[in-house]
């Protein structure tokens, strides 16, 4: 989409992570036999925080999704949500927001509208959205910068009941492209057919919309757009 040039305006510092993947279970390896540190990746992030984003008096933080460990959910609800705020415990040190999005561990975890609330992201959306009970929101940290977070999960069989129409639209995609009987396996598929797996996920047409509408008012100011 063309938009004006002007000036910009750099914030001085934020801060970006993703896939902490905390769970309060011994080490093991992942799916694929990539081992993994479960306790130790909180014990990560509180030094990232404290030794390096919180010296570095950032502005803000992104974390991209999967806070807690998909096995994490073996033992409950109950200890997903106190892995959960174990996590949240330890951005909570910055004295600055940390803005989050969902991954498909958080909804092996916790309910999509659960995990809205945990992450603050109902208070960010707008308010169609949050009627919709959608995950996707923009936020600005200065007035020269809007920052668009959208969910790869909208369109999926995780986080939504097993009646949602979003649910129920992702049944059907899987049942049309991944003609698989175990719908996690991509066997057999090739190139951009190999998404259509239970684990993936996609954008909705009302989030593209929303998209298009937060894009067309950037540009309707003569603001400059980046991804």
């Amino acid at each position: 989409m063309p938009c004006q040039r002007q000036q910009h305006v750099w914030l001085r510092f934020l801060f970006c992570c993703s896939d902490v993947q905390y769970a309060d279970i011994p080490d093991g390896t992942s799916f694929h036999g990539t081992p993994r540190f479960y306790r130790n990746a909180l014990v990560a992030l509180q030094r990232a925080v404290s030794s390096g984003w919180v010296p570095a008096q950032v502005d803000f933080g992104i974390h991209f999704g999967d806070i807690v460990d998909g096995y994490q959910a073996r033992d409950g609800q109950e200890r997903s949500e106190q892995a959960l705020s174990d996590v949240l415990q330890a951005f909570s040190r910055l004295p600055q927001p940390t803005y989050h999005m969902l991954g498909n561990h958080c909804l092996y975890n916790l309910p999509r509208a659960r995990l809205n609330h945990r992450l603050r992201i109902t208070s960010l959306l707008d308010p169609a959205a949050a009627a919709d009970g959608a995950s996707y929101y923009a936020f600005s940290p200065h007035p020269a910068w809007l920052f668009v977070v959208l969910d790869a999960y909208d369109v999926s069989l995780l986080g939504w009941p097993v009646d949602h129409p979003r649910h129920l639209q992702a049944e059907a995609l899987l049942a049309q492209h991944n003609p698989n009987q175990e719908k996690n396996s991509p066997e057999g598929l090739v190139g951009a057919a190999r998404r259509f797996v239970k684990f993936g996920g996609g954008a909705s047409d009302v989030q593209l919309n929303w998209l298009e509408q937060q894009l067309q008012v950037r540009c309707g100011r003569g603001w400059p757009l980046q991804s």
